[in-house]
């Protein structure tokens, strides 16, 4: 994400300095085709993001009772009102905000898909006292605050890298969540990010944790082999922040658990190759030895 935002910044001084030279030029010329370039680059860096947020720009979207973009400034106080009564309405507004501004726009160039010119005739960024009718700030707005920010933000989780490598970082991530409000939310929100509706937990489970991080893992603690392994379903990682992450994806938690068994078997059977492979190739190598002898 840091790579592809330091990326967009760099295109965008190098656009802003051949547009600097003027604007009509030959389609042909160099310049024009820099440009096109550049712009072809940016394009294709907003795609790279879309699919990194599994956003589907194309995918149409609504905020219930309101059409999008805001014509009044009536609209915005009701958006205000409803966004701070109603979090499916909030919820609405920050996914239709999140899917509409791709990472190379400004704010101030897409501003137009939410509010048109009139909506925010009567606003201001702070509120300004004049002799004239005092303007709105902006600033007392969560739509203009808040909710931009939950909507734009980088998709991180405070003192963790993903995925995690190690089983003490999930234990760390585990106790996080627990005493901070605010990771929890943010580890379910990097969650809901990562998994498109039609993939499966275990598909994306790479995403979240190696293999080697999940090895004293197991679902449920027998008397077996396993009893020394600690029990996924006593995470709060595992379970009850990942209902909520993906449960309008139709999830439930006897779905979760399935799909928890089958990412942890993929992730042991791929530490068990990784740990056999070295011996089966000596055993190989010294039969083939034998065989020349």
């Amino acid at each position: 994400m840091c790579t592809l935002v330091i990326e967009v910044e760099g295109l965008k001084k190098k656009l802003a300095e051949l547009r600097s030279y003027g604007k009509k030029h030959p389609p042909s010329s160099p310049l024009t085709i820099e440009m096109c370039t550049v712009q072809e680059k940016l394009r294709s860096i907003d795609d790279k993001f879309y699919k990194h947020n599994c956003i589907d720009p194309r995918k149409p979207l609504t905020i219930s009772g309101f059409p999008m973009p805001l014509q009044c400034e009536e609209d915005v106080d009701r958006l205000e009102l409803m966004v701070n009564r109603n979090p499916k309405i909030r919820a609405q507004y920050i996914e239709f905000l999140r899917c509409k501004k791709p990472l190379s726009v400004e704010i101030s160039e897409c501003f137009g898909k939410f509010f048109t010119g009139e909506a925010l005739a009567n606003f201001s960024w702070r509120s300004i006292k004049t002799s004239e009718k005092p303007r709105n700030a902006m600033t007392d707005y969560h739509i203009f605050t808040t909710c931009m920010l939950e909507a734009w933000e980088a998709q991180v989780v405070t003192g963790f890298c993903f995925p995690l490598s190690c089983h003490e970082d999930i234990e760390r991530l585990e106790s996080t969540i627990r005493i901070n409000p605010t990771v929890r939310f943010q580890y379910v929100r990097f969650l809901a990010s990562k998994k498109p509706p039609n993939e499966t937990i275990a598909a994306c489970f790479k995403l979240f944790f190696t293999h080697w991080s999940l090895y004293n893992f197991c679902l449920q603690k027998t008397d077996g082999p396993e009893r020394k392994k600690q029990s996924m379903r006593e995470f709060k990682l595992f379970t009850d922040c990942m209902l909520e992450a993906w449960q309008s994806h139709g999830l439930n938690e006897n779905k979760l658990l399935t799909e928890l068994q089958i990412a942890l078997t993929a992730a042991h059977e791929s530490i068990n190759q990784c740990h056999y492979k070295p011996m089966i190739l000596n055993v190989w190598k010294s039969a083939s030895r034998n065989r020349q002898m």
